[in-house]
């Protein structure tokens, strides 16, 4: 079977199967492989407070509609909850801001427990709640019994992995180059997507519209 690309166009749709469809119940978002942290961090820099105007052109129009790296860019910013929409100008959202405005470290915070549940980091997630150690491997075929997209790559596993989970601490790599999930303020590698859910702040000490707040925080 061809491996799966995690790349969007506008004809891809990434759907969910399993034998017994109870066995996942929700969609859930798959970060476009050819989107880098950088990317994500330049963009809401660029966005700014006041976002960014798409240009009318038809010609323009058309080169960002038909822009695989620009649509997974938009994709990448949505799931994150950084971005969003309005008519032709591209927002940061209030998290958006609040992240724009955070320092370095927070900004990881943010973005650890966003990735929390967003995929493959979910999944291997859950994988690194059974187990001391994971591999690219055991994630991508979690992660293919998900989607209807064929199998996921191992190697592409780990790119991304390892370009998102090990700068956000979400992951740390041992000696044989397994993932070994990085101890914050739980042992529990599930806690950390509980509290994406719940609304929890790990790290920053921005509030959503940039002002202070303790570094815990429950929405």
């Amino acid at each position: 079977m061809q491996a799966a690309s995690f790349k969007l166009s506008k004809n891809q749709k990434c759907e969910p199967v399993a034998e017994d469809p109870r066995s996942i119940p929700a969609f859930d978002p798959l970060i476009p492989s050819d989107i880098t942290l950088a990317d994500v961090l330049g963009y809401c820099e660029l966005l700014g407070e006041n976002g960014f105007a798409l240009p009318i052109s038809s010609r323009r129009t058309q080169f960002y509609r038909g822009s695989s790296e620009f649509l997974s860019l938009l994709a990448s910013g949505r799931m994150l909850g950084l971005t969003s929409r309005e008519n032709n100008r591209l927002i940061l959202t209030p998290l958006g801001i609040g992240f724009l405005k955070a320092e370095f470290p927070e900004k990881m915070g943010i973005l650890r427990a966003r990735l929390s549940v967003i995929e493959p980091f979910k999944s291997a997630l859950e994988l690194a709640s059974k187990r001391k150690s994971i591999n690219a491997t055991d994630v991508a075929e979690r992660v293919s019994m998900k989607y209807a997209m064929g199998e996921f790559d191992p190697r592409t596993i780990r790119l991304v992995l390892i370009e998102w989970a090990i700068p956000t601490g979400l992951f740390e790599l041992n000696r044989k180059g397994d993932f070994v999930y990085f101890h914050h303020n739980s042992n529990n590698p599930l806690a950390i997507m509980m509290d994406a859910k719940c609304g929890v702040a790990i790290f920053p000490t921005v509030d959503l519209d940039g002002s202070r707040m303790p570094r815990i925080n429950r929405h």
